[in-house]
C-alpha cells in the first residue's frame, strides 16, 4: 500500500471544507488539544497540550475524538 505522500491531495473542496470545520469543532469541544485536518494525508490530527500523550491521527473525526478521550487526563489533578 502506498504512503499518503504518494497520492495527490483530495480535490473535493466541499468535503475539504467540511473536514476542516469538523476539526475546528473538535478543537473547541476538547480544550487542551490542537486539532487539524490534513488535506494531503486525508486524516485528522491532534496534538495535546501536555507531554504525556502522543500526537494522534485518524481517518475520521469520530475515530480521532475517541482516541483523544482515551489520552485526555481526567479528575481534579488534570485541571491544575
Amino acid at each position: 500500500m502506498g504512503h499518503a505522500l504518494d497520492r495527490p491531495p483530495r480535490t473535493n473542496a466541499r468535503a475539504d471544507r467540511a473536514d476542516r470545520a469538523a476539526a475546528a469543532r473538535m478543537e473547541r469541544e476538547n480544550p487542551g488539544w490542537l486539532v487539524w485536518w490534513g488535506p494531503w494525508s486525508q486524516r485528522f490530527w491532534a496534538v495535546p497540550a501536555w507531554p504525556s500523550a502522543p500526537t494522534l491521527d485518524a481517518p475520521t473525526a469520530h475515530a480521532l475524538t475517541a482516541a483523544m478521550r482515551v489520552h485526555t487526563p481526567h479528575g481534579p489533578a488534570a485541571t491544575r
